[in-house]
């Protein structure tokens, strides 16, 4: 993540629940030219799912200055993100990408923890 703010949010997110790993996907949607991303926080446990999402929030605004951010923040917890990213995890490393619509790409986890993968806007390929 190239954007400073959002990949120090990624990391106070990781280190503050280290069972969570934090994938960016293009917003893409028009509803809201202001959005530019959507950060999915994955494998949350069931119980922490809002507790996790608060944390975002806050510590995201506390970082813009402001109540509005350019990305959406949304908690995945473990059954949902073994059911939306199983066939991804299956795929080798370089292609784990899950289509998601008008949206464009979602990269899986890479399984290393503290290693954020963004899809690029085109949704083509994972930008480094």
């Amino acid at each position: 993540m190239r954007n400073p703010r959002i990949r120090a949010l990624i990391e106070t997110i990781e280190k503050r629940y280290p069972e969570t790993r934090v994938v960016v996907q293009p917003w893409g949607g028009a509803e809201d030219p202001d959005i530019d991303w959507w950060l999915w926080i994955l494998d949350v446990p069931e119980d922490r799912t809002v507790e996790v999402e608060e944390f975002a929030h806050r510590r995201a605004r506390r970082m813009y200055g402001r109540r509005s951010v350019p990305f959406v923040v949304s908690s995945v917890n473990c059954a949902e993100t073994a059911r939306v990213f199983s066939a991804v995890l299956a795929m080798p490393k370089g292609r784990r990408m899950i289509e998601s619509g008008p949206y464009g790409c979602v990269p899986a986890p890479t399984g290393r923890r503290g290693s954020t993968r963004v899809a690029s806007r085109r949704g083509l390929s994972p930008a480094r």
